[in-house]
């Protein structure tokens, strides 16, 4: 055989090989991109254990690549989801460190920044916000950057402080994924704040021989529950002593029942100050008008229909932890043991609300708050306080 003849097959034979090369690189190409849809549509089903294992693995196959960048990404999302705190911060420290990766470096300094703020590392988390807010501000992540920075005041103890802080985000990205968040951030801040008696219409009252917390409650028309939660440090169970001064709150409050929201808005004078999701009545047997509370009662029992007494504690009891009847008879809002209810037409026509934050609501509101159930109030955004005062 020629040597020319020797070496067309040898080259003949190299295009070959090349070829079946090729052709394998874009078989596995393809196949750990149709990998990674899959692992991604795993964690859009919320199946983030199975999109875990598989993204990581997507990744250490191909860690310098556009897919693999976009793998580990997502697996630090699957991770934070499955709350593996140390985890979690060690892929989005080495997402922080992959260049081709670089288009979600901002999500990694504020993701580390909240496992800071979750570790109460808060200075670490401060230095770390405060540098991707001087380096970013025009990113989309901002409105996050700065809703982060107010939680860490008020992990901080700055609890007004953490109230503007929301309220600015509110107010400049009212759009922003995070506004829903924030707005309920609000409502929770400002409740944070009464109790704390820094609020707005807290005055401060000096105790006279013969007063009791029940007097002092009905002169300001407020309810001996917030008086005691406003002054933690002074009060000792009922007991009040002559030149005690005691923070007490002024504030008028009224509530607001959306039945086609399932909604409660709590209101301080006339603007909203909280919004809580609650049950209603099925096929809208709440009823619809202007109310008032005529009684309030901590650990009701309930009076079935039929005349049975079902005590407080008993699991027949649907009433929860509090009870606040309404005008209306047999009618009122009270607490539920069945949270999965909460946010649907399910009750037999009363208002349930959460234990927890019924309990809150009772804390607050007086007998003869004014309480208006309406089939549509105006459109609004999910727990949007329209707007919140801070005492200086």
């Amino acid at each position: 055989m020629s040597r020319r003849k020797r070496f067309l097959r040898v080259f003949v034979l190299v295009l070959v090989i090349a070829g079946l090369c090729a052709a394998y690189y874009s078989w596995r190409i393809a196949a750990l991109s149709e990998r990674y849809e899959a692992a991604v549509t795993l964690y859009h089903q919320k199946s983030y254990r199975d999109a875990a294992s598989s993204l990581q693995g997507v990744y250490h196959m191909r860690p310098s690549s556009a897919v693999g960048a976009n793998a580990l990404y997502y697996y630090c999302r699957s991770l934070d989801a499955l709350g593996e705190g140390g985890e979690s911060a060690k892929a989005w420290r080495e997402l922080l460190a992959n260049p081709v990766a670089r288009a979600f470096h901002p999500q990694a300094v504020l993701a580390l920044a909240r496992a800071d703020i979750d570790g109460n590392r808060l200075d670490a988390a401060a230095g770390a916000l405060d540098t991707f807010l001087g380096a970013n501000s025009q990113s989309p992540l901002i409105a996050e950057a700065k809703l982060m920075r107010a939680e860490l005041l008020e992990k901080k103890g700055d609890i007004s402080g953490a109230l503007l802080a929301v309220q600015k985000v509110v107010e400049e990205y009212p759009e922003s994924a995070v506004a829903g968040q924030a707005r309920k951030k609000m409502g929770d801040l400002y409740i944070a704040l009464l109790f704390s008696g820094q609020g707005e219409g807290t005055e401060e009252y000096r105790v006279r021989r013969g007063d009791s917390l029940q007097a002092i409650a009905k002169r300001f028309g407020t309810t001996v529950e917030l008086i005691k939660e406003m002054n933690k440090g002074t009060i000792k169970g009922n007991s009040l002593r002559p030149n005690d001064r005691l923070k007490v709150c002024t504030t008028e409050f009224s509530i607001v029942a959306d039945k086609s929201a399932n909604t409660l808005s709590l209101k301080a004078g006339d603007r909203v100050v909280k919004v809580y999701s609650v049950g209603t009545g099925k096929q809208g047997s709440t009823p619809v008008g202007e109310f008032s509370i005529i009684n309030k009662i901590s650990e009701p029992d309930w009076f079935k229909p039929g005349g049975k007494t079902v005590p407080f504690g008993d699991p027949e009891n649907v009433l929860g932890t509090r009870w606040m009847g309404i005008d209306s008879p047999t009618y009122g809002i009270h607490g539920t043991w069945q949270p999965d209810t909460i946010g649907k037409q399910a009750s037999a026509g009363c208002i349930r609300m959460l234990n927890k934050e019924v309990e809150e609501l009772y804390t607050i509101v007086p007998m003869g708050t004014q309480v208006r159930i309406v089939e549509r109030s105006e459109p609004a955004r999910d727990g949007e306080p329209v707007s919140i005062r801070i005492i200086e």
